[in-house]
């Protein structure tokens, strides 16, 4: 039963987001502040990097908060980086990128750091 709730929660926590170019999403996860992005790669691309950075409200380019390194599929990267719920997050993919990409985000909670999970997938 425990194990079940556990993965409830965390499927409810796990938020599917879609939008315009340059993607973006609200940091809406249940921690007050996060301490970690780290994006991880399930598209079938290899060898690419992208942005992360904050929106301002206007949704003109804030501070860049890294540039993610991906070689192959299940690649990860991640950074130490300050953000608090409610920022806006965009996240920039280069041009040459031969196909459209999805992401969805995920929120976790560790004894020592909060952290948010950025998956790219293949867009469907």
């Amino acid at each position: 039963m425990r194990k079940f709730f556990f993965l409830l929660a965390a499927l409810m926590v796990t938020t599917r987001v879609m939008s315009e170019n340059p993607m973006s999403f609200t940091v809406n996860g249940p921690e007050e502040r996060y301490n970690q992005i780290k994006v991880v790669n399930h598209t079938s691309y290899s060898n690419f990097e992208c942005r992360v950075f904050a929106l301002n409200e206007d949704d003109s380019l804030g501070e860049l908060y890294g540039i993610y390194n991906l070689k192959g599929y299940d690649d990860t990267d991640s950074k130490v980086r300050w953000v608090d719920r409610n920022t806006k997050l965009g996240i920039q993919f280069p041009d040459e990128l031969p196909g459209e990409v999805e992401f969805l985000v995920e929120y976790k909670d560790y004894p020592l750091y909060d952290l948010i999970v950025i998956y790219f997938v293949d867009k469907k």
